[in-house]
């Protein structure tokens, strides 16, 4: 059985239009995302961590409350920004990053070391509009990369959005599309995916048999209760969508709801990975690896109740590469589930690393 990374990511300079009509217009993206980064915010002149909250308006959370930093980002991995005359930068990326940029060929190396068959190239706004992008990146590696889409979410149902849905289908080759449910600032959360205006986008993605990607995470910051009303709405979406296969990208918000080391999973969110075709991801490294040490042993009660939970049916493994190298290696993102979780027979195992996926995306 291949294995396969189901979170995967590839995208040129992270500073410039990548997609969009301006690098502007890409950096507001990136510096709303990382204003709640679990990365430290560190000064540049003595590397001291400092306060965040710098670079947006918790009061809000729309456009309107990016902050005039002069945000931009830089090499080896950084994002910079400067208030007061101070610069203070965030180790978004790893530092080998050294033009923050990650080609297809970069990629498929790391890949190749790893022992990684396959990966889906998730199609997260941050990194651009990367719909060309990822057709060019899979026409180049045909039998190792699968490519989502992505529309602009808070507009998702409008003419030109869903022709970029088809296009990115049915010229480019793209096989899901990634929908982040954060994406939705643009438009001050007045409305979320499950209102009836994106009904034209959803019975479009169920038409053209595409896979929902969802981050699912809660809105406008992060809490146990706004993530409760993300999970609701999903709830609500699921209902009129029952047939449309999903994937919980960053799987669960173990952050938000692990207490004490014991992950406790609210009914609601069972309800939504058992009631239909849902897989989640098991992604501990890029959430945790701030905080703990390979190979993870605090993660396995919390893999244990995920898998004890949903059953391997309903789980997939990703890493977030390159990401994931500022914390450690790919191969180490992979063998923390692979040889240090005895309690998941070796058949499901195989699930979960790649089977899973490979059922939902055939191998050509």
């Amino acid at each position: 059985m291949p294995i396969i990374d189901s979170h995967a990511h590839s995208f040129p300079f992270l500073g410039g239009a990548s997609g969009y009509d301006s690098a502007d217009r890409h950096l507001m993206y990136l510096q709303r995302t990382l204003a709640t980064h679990v990365q430290p915010v560190r000064r540049v002149r003595d590397h001291a961590i400092v306060e965040g909250g710098m670079l947006w308006d918790d009061a809000r959370p729309g456009p309107a409350g990016r902050r005039p930093v002069n945000f931009r980002m830089t090499g080896y991995g950084r994002a910079e920004w400067t208030v007061g005359g101070e610069d203070y930068y965030l180790q978004f990326m790893p530092p080998s990053l050294q033009d923050n940029a990650a080609p297809p060929e970069l990629l498929v190396s790391l890949m190749d070391h790893a022992g990684v068959d396959r990966a889906v190239l998730q199609n997260d706004h941050i990194y651009g509009h990367l719909n060309d992008f990822f057709a060019d990146a899979v026409r180049c590696f045909p039998r190792r990369l699968v490519g989502l889409a992505r529309v602009e979410e808070s507009r998702a149902y409008a003419p030109d959005q869903l022709a970029e849905l088809r296009r990115a289908a049915q010229e480019l080759g793209l096989r899901g599309v990634y929908f982040k449910v954060d994406g939705l600032f643009v438009t001050d959360f007045t409305e979320l995916f499950d209102a009836p205006s994106f009904e034209p986008f959803w019975a479009e993605v169920e038409r053209l048999k595409l896979v929902v990607f969802w981050d699912l995470s809660a809105v406008p910051w992060p809490s146990l209760p706004n993530y409760r009303r993300t999970i609701e709405a999903l709830q609500r979406w699921q209902h009129r969508h029952p047939d449309v296969p999903g994937v919980w990208a960053n799987g669960i918000p173990t952050r938000l709801l692990a207490a004490g080391g014991t992950l406790e999973i609210p009914e609601p969110v069972k309800a939504a990975v058992l009631g239909g075709p849902m897989l989640v991801e098991i992604i501990f490294p890029i959430v945790w690896g701030r905080f703990w040490e390979y190979p993870y042993a605090e993660a396995r009660p919390m893999i244990q109740a995920m898998y004890r939970t949903f059953g391997a049916e309903h789980l997939v493994w990703g890493s977030d590469i390159p990401n994931v190298e500022r914390y450690c290696t790919y191969p180490q993102s992979l063998d923390y589930l692979r040889k240090h979780c005895p309690f998941i027979p070796p058949a499901d195992m195989e699930r979960i690393l790649g089977g899973n996926l490979a059922r939902l995306f055939p191998l050509l």
